[in-house]
């Protein structure tokens, strides 16, 4: 989950057992003080470049410094979301059933984890990191506990996530971490029968988000893929692109045209690309998309059906409502009439139209509900006496 986010110590591959007692250490470390998860692996992997655990935030507790606390990692990164630091192999030495240390089995892969960008990245510890060994674990924040069923199967089993959201985005949808939603198109607008609530919404303008649910059961069902399947675990990995397969949704095609996010974890993820042979794909049959949906043959709008299926067409009125008030108070006032105005009285010092704009908006408040009360015409004349006076 991190990549190779770690810079100032080598990192190295485990083996399955070294892993193991990783995550066993960890636990015992830490589960009293917060709730964590583990990601689920794909199967038959034998050995690791790095640990992704989930942990549900908790405002007594700074993570950052109960890792430091208990670990003393000789380095630690934060990118977002996400805490990585070196932990250093000497914690389950003890531990180990064999007569040779762990160090003694590590791989002998170890690299020097050189690329991402983070936000900051801070030395812990003086030890010299050439003459330990360390291997990459990764905190991944989870800001509630509804959502740790979510987050873990999104995140679990390699790129699965990815792929399932390449697939329902080929349908308008979009899937992730958090869930399944959509950003309104036109096109679904145009399909929806209350035309009595739509004035004239371009939602390329004006984004309508619709959270169809964080629950990855009704996501299954949705795309009528088995969730006891995923929750039973695969003997191989095969098994998980099976259940890929199952869906309704998938189309073979869907990955004849892949966008440059897509491409570039192409290049890099092996299980993409091993995805994309079983199903009979070779890089030669990928069509590279630089812009909307609109490019791609297979396309299939099924925003609206979503929508009714998971219940929120209440929803769908409530933000085409609000985004056509949204649509007649910007109609009311916004910075063009200053513009306008500036124009009329030969003024071309446009950078004073953010300034005018807060001034004549405070000079109102609350300013939505002085929008909603006044008519167009009185808001003009208030603003031109405004402006008269102001410049």
């Amino acid at each position: 989950m991190g990549g190779h986010a770690l810079k100032k110590v080598k990192t190295t591959r485990l083996s399955l057992d070294n892993y193991n007692m990783i995550k066993d250490y960890i636990s015992s470390k830490l589960s009293q003080h917060i709730q964590i998860v583990y990601l689920l692996d794909v199967p038959n992997k034998t050995d690791f470049g790095d640990l992704d655990l989930l942990y549900v935030s908790d405002p007594k507790y700074n993570i950052r410094n109960l890792i430091i606390n208990t670990f003393a990692p000789p380095e630690i990164v934060t990118n977002g979301d996400v805490i990585s630091f070196a932990f250093d192999i000497k914690h389950i030495e003890s531990k180990s059933a064999d007569s040779a240390t762990v160090a003694d089995s590590v791989a002998d892969s170890a690299t020097t984890a050189d690329s991402a960008t983070v936000a900051d990245s801070a030395t812990v510890a003086d030890s010299d990191a050439t003459a330990d060994i360390y291997f990459q674990v990764d905190f991944i924040k989870c800001p509630h506990v509804s959502l740790l069923p979510m987050y873990k199967f999104y995140l679990s089993y390699g790129d699965v996530g990815s792929i399932i959201g390449r697939i329902v985005n080929n349908y308008g949808m979009k899937f992730g971490h958090l869930g399944l939603w959509l950003n309104l198109f036109n096109s679904t607008m145009d399909k929806y029968q209350k035309k009595d609530i739509i004035e004239d919404i371009d939602v390329s303008k004006c984004t309508i988000r619709i959270d169809l649910t964080s629950d990855p059961i009704d996501i299954c069902n949705f795309l009528r893929m088995d969730y006891r399947v995923w929750s039973n675990g695969f003997n191989k990995l095969t098994d998980i692109f099976d259940f890929i397969i199952s869906s309704k949704l998938f189309k073979k095609e869907i990955f004849h045209t892949l966008n440059y996010d897509h491409m570039e974890r192409m290049k890099k993820r092996p299980m993409y690309n091993m995805f994309l042979d079983y199903i009979g794909i070779s890089s030669a049959d990928i069509n590279k998309c630089h812009s909307s949906l609109g490019e791609i043959k297979s396309f299939d709008n099924l925003q609206l059906e979503a929508i009714i299926y998971f219940n929120k067409l209440d929803v769908l009125d409530n933000e085409i409502s609000n985004a056509n008030l949204q649509m007649i108070r910007h109609s009311k006032f916004n910075g063009n009439m200053i513009k306008s105005y500036l124009d009329s009285i030969a003024n071309n010092n446009y950078k004073l139209i953010g300034k005018l704009s807060k001034s004549f908006i405070a000079k109102y408040e609350p300013f939505e509900e002085y929008l909603d009360k006044t008519s167009t015409e009185q808001i003009k004349n208030d603003l031109n006496e405004f402006l008269k006076s102001a410049i």
